[in-house]
Order: structure tokens, then sequence, then C-alpha cells
């Protein structure tokens, strides 16, 4: 159930950086930046993409954050780096990102199989 669908009228911010349900529906993946030295880009002028969803049902934040990492650390090889502190691995929860042990589709298997044992 989305906040929305509770019918309360008034959105409380869980944090400045969670202004709205749409952010609260991105954070979860999205948030594995701030490992990284890619801005998040919350409130600051960047370039970069922004990202609309354009169905929450049928959106995963997780591999949707997995995918945009892997897309800028492919790319950006010569320029993307993850925190010295291994950050990633506390937001992740392991090192298997940070380290590269598996494929992108690897990685969207693994969600699966985790999200299914935490439901």
């Amino acid at each position: 159930m989305y906040y929305d669908d509770t019918k309360l009228q008034t959105w409380v911010m869980p944090s400045p950086n969670m202004p709205t349900l749409d952010t609260a529906i991105v954070y979860a993946g999205i948030c594995i930046f701030e490992g990284t030295n890619v801005l998040e880009g919350r409130g600051q002028n960047c370039g970069g993409i922004q990202l609309y969803v354009t169905d929450r049902r049928d959106f995963n934040s997780i591999k949707t954050g997995l995918a945009i990492l892997y897309t800028i650390r492919d790319m950006y090889t010569n320029y993307f780096k993850y925190r010295n502190d291994n950050y990633e691995d506390f937001l992740t929860g392991d090192s298997y990102v940070r380290e590269g042990k598996y494929t992108l589709e690897q990685l969207f298997q693994r969600v699966d199989t985790e999200s299914a044992k935490f439901k």
C-alpha cells in the first residue's frame, strides 16, 4: 500500500531528502549512489538523468538503481569510483556490488531471491 492509498491528506517528510511520495518510491534503489562518487542530485543543479516512475506497482527501485549504477560504472570507467570506506557494502548489505561479482542479470536474480525470502 502506498501512502496516497491511505486517503490521509498530509505528507510528512521522513527526511529533508524525501520531500514527496515519488521520492520515497525511488529511494531504496537510488540511495546506493551514496556509496559512490555519483551525486543523487537531491536539490543541487547537476547534469544527468531524471527518473520518472510511470507505473509504480510494476516499478522495482532496487533493480532500477542497480541498472543505473552498472550503466554509469561501465560508461564512465575512468571517473566512476566507490567510496574508499566501502560504504557501498553497508548500503547493499554485502560487497558483491562493489566487487562486481555478478552481472546485472545475476544481481536481478539475487534481488528476486532475497526479496522472496524477506516477504
